[in-house]
């Protein structure tokens, strides 16, 4: 199953993204009359609609940026999104010397995208801060915002590096 999903979100960003924006600029290179400059520029829009939601699918399943540059990465990318940046306001603070196997990061990396939607979505919080820092052969992972909600204190979460 991850198997697939990487291979779909793979797919996805770097085979049709390509040939979706190869199709846009042939489109934009059309001479043609006022009456079907409409036509293009309505098939343009939709074909940056496409790739957007495209781009979401390909996040979503997983992101490139985790595979390729890792957690810290993927984070900044996560949390730079515009569609997060409206809402929150961001303060990473993630210990450089924590390293992961591949398939820990997806499960944080999916751990914190998804306490991010819950901030979003219930939280009506501003700030959103994410602590991952290294204590003795465990790791610590704080989630925190200013939002309403439960007490997060209240709610660490650790696990060995092992």
């Amino acid at each position: 199953m991850k198997k697939e999903r990487k291979r779909i979100a793979y797919d996805l960003h770097d085979e049709l993204g390509p040939v979706l924006a190869s199709i846009k600029m042939n489109l934009m290179s059309l001479q043609v009359d006022a009456a079907e400059q409409e036509i293009v520029d309505r098939s343009c829009k939709r074909i940056d609609d496409i790739v957007h939601n495209m781009r979401s699918i390909s996040y979503d399943l997983l992101p490139v940026t985790l595979q390729r540059k890792g957690l810290q990465a993927a984070v900044d990318e996560l949390l730079g999104r515009p569609e997060v940046r409206k809402h929150l306001h961001p303060i990473i603070e993630i210990d450089k010397e924590i390293h992961f196997e591949k398939e820990k990061e997806i499960h944080l990396f999916r751990i914190i995208q998804e306490v991010v939607h819950n901030t979003i979505k219930h939280a009506k919080a501003k700030t959103f801060r994410i602590v991952l820092k290294k204590h003795h052969k465990k790791f610590i992972l704080v989630l925190e915002d200013d939002g309403v909600g439960f007490d997060s204190a209240k709610k660490r979460i650790t696990t060995d590096l092992d």
